[in-house]
């Protein structure tokens, strides 16, 4: 039942005193409350009824900040270079000027070291490919000399390499190798005679000492090794020759004075020499001695290739006696050579013997019979000597005051097309006055042919197929030798100068 009041009547609720209906808010709320009668209360968009109040609503993300205003960017400067486009290497006009690429003023011009000179060739300037600028392109630049014909180094001259240096190599490409380079080593023996040969690894000295035939062995510096082996001498017996020749491991020596003996030796690895076997040779090679067929430079040779000895046994007679079997089958006759004239000066080594005929020279090849194959006249000279260098003869002899060298053909004995053919060398390129005995060896690693002439040693390089001095040497120290010998080892050479009671000098040359 309800209550009815007269209009004058005061609220019974204290509250509704207290109520401000000045607010919107809450005028709002009565109407609404009054619209929905006891029902839910509706609020606005955002909020929500919260025990009869519209609350705002609760939201799962969090309410972000304002963000800060950006700076204004600062006004822009005419005059600012910085604020001009940059110029690029790349074929566009970057900044706009209607030109292009003109800040890199060398694009297209030609660069590179040695501008076509030689094997030098000029490049051209080019962009980088990442656009910051220029690099050279297409050049090929100089290279270090070598012998070939051009001009690597690119300085206007072919073939002028580096400085010689003792090395077996032609590096200032003259044709020549290790010219004015090489190192001599020199000894003085005691008296007596001597000879040397080649042995792998060095060289087998032997000569005459305290009445013993003794060889040492020195290696490829001229260094003697310390070792050496003796033969005895018949008391009272002074050689007057000594002649050796070696091959591989071995050396084969002779020496004598009426008598003619021979010795074997073995070298082995540590250049050791042994001498193997020794004995006299038969008696035909006993001579008078009165007679001087022995005597330097008409004394017996050995060769080691061939196996065998040739020469005078006395003043009709030339002889030749194999030892293919040991040196036991030189205890048999020897064989005559009846087409040599008699009692003149020759040199031989391997099939091949060299002499004189008057002014002229002759060269044979000379059969195991004692025959002889060709026999023919190579030209004037004397004081011959012979070496064989791969199926050729070198001759080596005097002519006047000159050295003279031949190199023949092993088949034929004729002169070598584009070789040296009674080539002359004289005193504007010798020490002194050209003067025997000679002896003579091939260097095959340099293409050298190393003579000793009396007092003087020289190595004959090879220029435009013409003989060059590529290195001389002139030992004083016996004065004029009566017998002279030298051999090669490992692109070193030996020389021995003897001269008789005077003793001997032992000269190396080489890279040491």
């Amino acid at each position: 039942m309800t209550d009815m009041h007269p209009p004058n009547a005061k609220p019974r609720s204290s509250r509704s005193r207290d109520l401000d209906w000045r607010s919107p808010f809450r005028a709002w709320v009565v109407v609404a409350a009054a619209s929905v009668g006891c029902g839910e209360l509706g609020c606005p968009d955002g909020f929500a009824n919260a025990s009869g109040v519209c609350a705002p609503a609760a939201t799962d993300t969090p309410m972000q900040p304002e963000p800060e205003p950006e700076p204004e960017a600062p006004a822009e400067d005419p005059d600012d270079p910085r604020d001009e486009p940059m110029e690029r290497c790349d074929g566009v006009d970057n900044d706009g000027d209607t030109e292009i690429d003109e800040d890199f003023p060398e694009l297209g011009t030609p660069c590179g070291d040695g501008l076509d000179e030689g094997e030098c060739e000029a490049g051209e300037y080019a962009c980088r490919p990442d656009g910051t600028g220029t690099e050279c392109v297409g050049a090929v630049g100089p290279t270090a000399e070598v012998c070939d014909g051009l001009d690597n180094d690119c300085d206007g001259t072919t073939d002028n390499g580096p400085p010689e240096t003792c090395d077996g190599v032609d590096n200032d490409c003259n044709g020549l190798i290790d010219e004015g380079v090489l190192s001599v080593k020199a000894e003085a023996l005691s008296a007596g005679i001597a000879t040397v040969a080649s042995v792998s690894g060095g060289f087998g000295v032997t000569r005459v000492l305290n009445g013993q035939i003794r060889i040492e062995t020195y290696d490829t510096t001229g260094t003697r090794t310390g070792s050496a082996d003796d033969v005895a001498l018949e008391p009272g017996l002074e050689p007057e020759f000594i002649d050796s020749d070696g091959l591989g491991d071995t050396v084969h020596v002779i020496w004598g004075e009426r008598e003619v003996f021979a010795a074997s030796v073995t070298v082995d690895t540590s250049l050791i020499p042994v001498i193997f076997d020794s004995l006299e040779l038969h008696p035909e090679w006993e001579v008078n001695e009165v007679l001087p067929t022995t005597i330097p430079p008409y004394h017996p040779r050995v060769s080691a290739a061939a196996k065998r000895i040739v020469g005078y046994p006395d003043l009709q007679m030339f002889a030749l006696a194999n030892f293919d079997d040991g040196l036991s089958s030189l205890a048999t006759k020897p064989v005559q050579v009846t087409a040599f004239p008699a009692y003149t000066v020759f040199d031989a080594r391997s099939a091949w013997v060299v002499r004189e005929d008057g002014e002229n020279l002759r060269a044979s090849i000379l059969l195991d019979d004692g025959g002889l194959r060709f026999d023919i006249d190579i030209g004037r000279g004397s004081d011959p000597s012979a070496h064989d260098a791969i199926g050729a003869l070198g001759v080596a002899s005097i002519l006047g005051d000159e050295l003279q060298i031949t190199e023949l053909n092993g088949l034929s004995l004729q002169c070598i097309q584009d070789r040296y053919c009674s080539e002359r060398i004289g005193l504007d390129d010798l020490a002194a006055p050209a003067r025997g005995p000679t002896s003579l060896v091939y260097e095959a690693a340099r293409d050298l042919w190393w003579v000793v002439f009396g007092r003087q040693v020289v190595a004959l390089g090879r220029q435009d197929d013409r003989p060059v001095v590529q290195h001389l040497t002139e030992r004083g120290d016996v004065g004029n030798p009566d017998l002279v010998d030298v051999a090669e080892s490992g692109g070193t050479v030996a020389v021995v100068q003897s001269r008789k009671n005077r003793g001997s000098t032992l000269t190396f040359v080489g890279c040491f």
